[in-house]
């Protein structure tokens, strides 16, 4: 009876043990789905302030930045001149109309004012770098008189599935080969 008991105890261990192992691997991997949806989200708010920032760049140069410190600069110092267009139509004895239009200057606004000012706690000295890695975003552009192409993108997802191979694709914005700044998250 003695042996009987024992190797009950020691079945009774060995089964705890081992249900133990189960639910804390099915928690483990609870927990990095989660994490990796919060990196993702974070990711994709970071793609869409960059994407922002580079549009109200090319508003004002006629370009994309391929480069970090450049954009940075831009949010910090770069602003945008605000004027207001005002146009009179003359009717001419003829038949036909001339218009004359007038644009004035108003003043001017930062761009961090402009594209940032719903978010306090934004920081322009960390716009280049993916969440939960500290790796920085690669940035890819092309500008010429007839085309300009922006590509930014995540260098290294967390998540397995948008890793070369995987069946989603990776986070980012733009196209190298053509004109575009939609994002791979957009529908």
């Amino acid at each position: 009876m003695r042996k009987r008991t024992i190797v009950s105890l020691v079945l009774a261990i060995i089964c705890s043990l081992l249900g133990f192992k189960i639910f804390n691997s099915i928690v483990s991997k609870d927990k990095e789905v989660k994490d990796i949806a919060i990196f993702e989200s974070q990711t994709i708010d970071k793609l869409i302030d960059i994407r922002k920032a580079q549009k109200a760049y090319f508003n004002i140069h006629s370009e994309y930045t391929p480069n970090w410190d450049t954009l940075k600069k831009f949010i910090n110092k770069g602003s945008f001149i605000n004027t207001e267009r005002k146009e009179q139509i003359i009717s001419r004895e003829y038949g036909g109309d001339s218009i004359i239009v007038t644009i004035d200057t108003l003043g001017s606004t930062l761009v961090k004012d402009s594209i940032f000012s719903n978010r306090p706690n934004f920081k322009t000295s960390t716009i280049d770098k993916v969440p939960g890695t500290g790796n920085t975003f690669e940035i890819y552009t092309y500008n010429s008189i007839d085309d300009n192409f922006i590509e930014v993108s995540d260098p290294d997802p967390i998540n397995p599935r948008r890793k070369e191979g995987g069946n989603l694709k990776p986070l980012k914005f733009g196209n190298q080969t053509e004109a575009s700044t939609k994002g791979s998250w957009e529908k």
